[in-house]
């Protein structure tokens, strides 16, 4: 978080002293605009296995030992490990 938020300084203290020696910065803002709108495509995924993740160990609809079945993903078995990034769920086949 330190980062990115020195990061935001530097890139918005570079792009005020670019407006002030008389440089249009429009182009290079309308340009960080669709890149964070591709970004934010591409990462939609990523954020909804994060906070479905993150919902999953919040909750804890189920504990280390107990039989679970998801029928959509044709898993099934006995969940070993729950963590806010991952949950290990041992199958019939190991």
């Amino acid at each position: 978080l330190g980062k990115l938020l020195r990061a935001s300084i530097i890139i918005t203290a570079v792009l005020v002293a670019l407006q002030t020696l008389g440089f249009s910065i429009s182009g290079v803002l309308a340009f960080g605009g669709i890149g964070g709108i591709a970004v934010g495509f591409a990462a939609k995924d990523l954020l909804a296995n994060f906070f479905g993740g993150l919902m999953i160990y919040l909750d804890r609809p189920f504990v280390v030992g107990d039989w679970i079945r998801s029928p959509d993903q044709e898993i099934e078995g006995t969940v070993e490990k729950v963590g806010w990034r991952l949950t290990t769920i041992r199958t019939f086949d190991k």
